[in-house]
């Protein structure tokens, strides 16, 4: 929808153009704002390998970014690759950095891909976990989760499954035996991104990617090497993003703020 929004003719829309119609096609109007700063990024300014575009404020806290970085690919086939970046004073570091491949016959549908990607298993964690929280209720799976550093909950977007047209599993047991690892791993009461990619082929694994804040975390790694294929045979691959946000203490609040409240 998003991406429709802003490819509807063969010149790039105007900022109200956009809106109107991302807001005519049901998306509530703060969510259009933010995909108005996100999508351009990537979409309507001139492509050119591994491109950085200036940094965007959303409140005088809040910054998004995105990266364009092209790969190499067989004739007639476009390989391109986004990482779009927030950055937000809950965060435990300085830039929450997601990143999303897309392929196709033209700029248009590899960034499109990868955008929708984005769109569908990103997206909306970011926003409800921390841009806007509680806004997108029905798009994500929050879950509490405790840890020797304190209480967060786990808001996590939609499992994405590539390769194959079959039914796969549930991550969720996985994601179980993630959690118990990561009760191992000191964590700050600050918020936490968490992300899984895994691929096999033919049940053997092919591809252990588990990043705790942006960066490798051999103990995730080590759990999925342990684990069950989710499927036996064939390709398979299984993308699951999320946040943990740290539940805040109602009573010590209350205490905060003293009879009168």
């Amino acid at each position: 929808m998003g991406i429709a929004a802003f490819c509807a003719g063969a010149e790039s829309p105007s900022d109200d153009e956009v809106l109107g119609r991302l807001t005519g096609a049901g998306v509530e109007p703060w969510l259009a704002e933010r995909l108005l700063i996100f999508l351009p990024m990537a979409y309507t300014r001139r492509l050119l390998p591994d491109v950085r575009f200036p940094d965007a404020v959303l409140d005088g806290e809040t910054r998004v970014d995105a990266t364009l970085f092209v790969h190499p690919a067989p004739a007639g086939v476009v390989m391109a690759q986004v990482d779009f970046a927030v950055s937000h004073p809950a965060l435990a570091t300085s830039w929450l950095v997601e990143s999303f491949a897309g392929h196709g016959a033209t700029w248009r549908e590899a960034i499109g891909g990868a955008l929708r990607t984005f769109e569908r298993g990103s997206l909306h964690p970011i926003v409800d976990g921390l841009l806007r929280p509680g806004a997108a209720p029905e798009q994500v799976v929050r879950e509490r989760y405790e840890h020797p550093g304190g209480a967060f909950e786990l808001v996590l977007g939609a499992q994405l499954t590539m390769f194959t047209d079959r039914p796969v599993p549930s991550a969720g047991p996985l994601l179980d035996r993630l959690s118990e690892a990561l009760r191992q791993v000191p964590l700050t009461p600050r918020v936490h991104g968490l992300r899984l990619f895994v691929a096999y082929h033919d049940g053997r694994l092919q591809t252990n990617e588990v990043l705790l804040d942006n960066e490798p975390w051999p103990g995730g790694e080590a759990v999925v090497a342990g684990s069950p294929a989710p499927l036996p045979d064939g390709r398979v691959a299984v993308r699951l993003f999320g946040l943990l946000v740290p539940v805040r203490d109602s009573s010590a609040a209350d205490e905060a703020r003293g009879p009168d409240g």
